[in-house]
């Protein structure tokens, strides 16, 4: 019974972060502000949450979930395993410049074990529905997408594209590295409002951009280059 209601109690907690990360924004929440919402003191958060960095990277998940059900959809595509890659970082950016401070937040300024635990802890308090747990990307998503690691997530797809030939394995530990450093300065160069007022899905595809244009020269394939638009 304890442990039922410890279950619970950490839910509602989760259940308040995330509303005030929706109301508020991630950086102006405090533990002493989650425990005023809940009712009750710092202290008895504490004894479920380390600390406030955790409690919030576990209440960020939620605002993951749509990105996770797109990505799962992604590998039910019969296609080429370079296009799920390409298709893969479209899909984070639709997202991600949507809500740019709490994507950057959550991929790029946090400690990897952090992220790691906290997307554990939340699936554990937040299960999949039975028939997504069901599917092959379940494990997929445990082991490889959410690696706290982004270099960890992108050799997922590319060791899979060279294995088909589309690109050399020479060039899987370049892409690894340069299309999470060209996505990640973009997200923080919007997030801080230097984009001018464009709107986010002028801002995504403007990313998208980029990072096609870093994965294209490596293409040693025949493809009809998947570039559209321009800076």
């Amino acid at each position: 019974m304890r442990k039922r209601n410890a279950h619970h109690t950490k839910q509602e907690y989760v259940d308040v972060t995330c509303k005030m990360i929706e109301e508020e924004g991630i950086e102006n929440i405090s533990i002493r502000k989650i425990a005023q919402k809940v009712g009750c003191d710092s202290a008895v958060l504490y004894r479920h949450f380390a600390n406030l960095d955790y409690l919030l990277m576990v209440g960020c998940i939620r605002f993951l979930e749509d990105y996770i059900k797109d990505l799962a959809a992604i590998e039910r595509i019969e296609e080429s395993a370079i296009d799920k890659a390409i298709d893969s970082w479209h899909v984070f950016s639709h997202y991600a410049f949507r809500n740019p401070k709490l994507f950057y937040h959550v991929f790029y300024d946090c400690d990897n074990q952090l992220f790691e635990d906290a997307i554990v802890e939340y699936f554990e308090l937040f299960p999949f529905d039975p028939k997504d747990r069901s599917e092959a990307f379940y494990g997929f998503f445990f082991m490889s997408l959410f690696s706290g690691s982004p270099h960890e997530r992108n050799e997922y797809y590319f060791n899979r594209a060279a294995g088909e030939g589309s690109i050399a394995p020479s060039d899987v530990n370049y892409l690894c590295h340069a299309c999470p450093y060209v996505f990640s300065g973009t997200l923080r160069e919007y997030a801080l409002g230097n984009f001018g007022d464009i709107d986010s899905d002028e801002a995504a595809a403007k990313c998208n951009y980029l990072v096609d244009r870093v994965i294209e020269p490596c293409r040693i394939d025949e493809h009809t280059p998947r570039i559209e638009g321009a800076l």
